[in-house]
């Protein structure tokens, strides 16, 4: 099963509320969940917060999708975690996010991190990482040799290991 997490906190000190901010004519966090629900490879996507905010908005761009006059065909599954405040500081690493969705999403294959705050990835982009991942046990998108932040997809086994990124792999090229 591989398994779309879009991480979005409550807090930001550089930019209060970010993932709730509009560009568009939808949140960031819109953005997000949108990607993941049109990527194709994609079977579940979970929303990791704290914030009982963003936990309505996630409900609610599913509510818009499924509620009594949907704007489109029901879209894959989609549930919120909510993480302890100690995995939702602006020091708390990534990986440690991660390992949580991991444990409350029941150790599924592989996960697909969906930031917020890169709003310009598409389904297509997900479904491109996740093929040219193949059988290696991480990818992500760079762009000239350096992270873009837009895809970053890691096996169960590394996230048990304490790792995001392991040593097969893939850089896809944006």
């Amino acid at each position: 099963m591989i398994l779309a997490v879009v991480p979005a906190r409550g807090g930001s000190k550089r930019l209060p509320g970010k993932n709730l901010r509009m560009l568009g004519g939808k949140t960031l966090l819109e953005w997000a969940i949108q990607s993941a629900w049109d990527a194709t490879l994609v079977d579940r996507i979970v929303v990791s917060t704290d914030a009982r905010e963003i936990e309505c908005a996630a409900y609610s761009a599913l509510f818009a999708r499924t509620g009594p006059n949907p704007i489109s065909a029901p879209p894959k599954p989609l549930d919120v975690i909510l993480r302890p405040p100690h995995l939702a500081a602006d020091t708390t690493p990534m990986i440690e996010v991660m390992q949580h969705a991991l444990v409350e999403a029941g150790y599924p294959d592989t996960l697909v991190c969906v930031q917020p705050t890169t709003p310009f990835r598409t389904g297509a982009l997900i479904d491109a990482v996740l093929r040219a991942m193949g059988e290696a046990d991480s990818a992500l998108t760079v762009y000239a040799e350096r992270p873009t932040g837009e895809v970053y997809v890691t096996r169960r086994h590394l996230l048990l290991a304490g790792r995001l990124l392991g040593p097969r792999c893939v850089d896809y090229e944006r």
